[in-house]
């Protein structure tokens, strides 16, 4: 028989697939994983907004309107990337391993 972890006998099988003869978890829920997401999506936004912030007050009083330019420009876009890899981590499926049959 099968080695089921604590966690899997507490919810009988729930968030776990039979693979042959192997066990496995799916990972996070999508929903689970959606919600996790928008929290960490807002936290980062927050902090960033204010670390930019911080940053202008030190950069722009000194600096031209070049300077203020180029800043705005980078900081309005820096995000951007970060953000994206939060979204397509939240709408990422975990993958299926092959069963023996399959390989």
């Amino acid at each position: 028989m099968d080695a089921v972890p604590p966690c899997a006998a507490k919810t009988r099988i729930r968030g776990w697939r039979r693979a042959g003869h192997i066990r496995y978890h799916t990972g996070m829920r999508p929903n689970g994983r959606r919600l996790a997401g928008t929290i960490l999506l807002l936290l980062f936004v927050i902090a960033y907004v204010f670390a930019a912030m911080l940053v202008a007050v030190a950069i722009l009083p000194t600096g031209g309107q070049v300077v203020a330019f180029l800043y705005y420009a980078i900081a309005g876009l820096a995000w951007v990337p970060l953000a994206g890899l939060i979204i397509s981590w939240m709408h990422k499926v975990p993958a299926q391993p092959q069963t023996p049959a399959q390989k």
